[in-house]
């Protein structure tokens, strides 16, 4: 049990710097093309 935990805070985390490094190198995500 206490593994799977540990294994989806690894992802989540993963997946958030993951999402950071696509911001920062494609401007023009989603989060980016709001402003535009």
């Amino acid at each position: 049990m206490a593994d799977k935990e540990q294994d989806k805070k690894e992802q989540e985390r993963f997946t958030q710097t993951f999402e950071q490094i696509e911001i920062i190198h494609n401007p023009k995500t989603k989060k980016s093309s709001n402003k535009e």
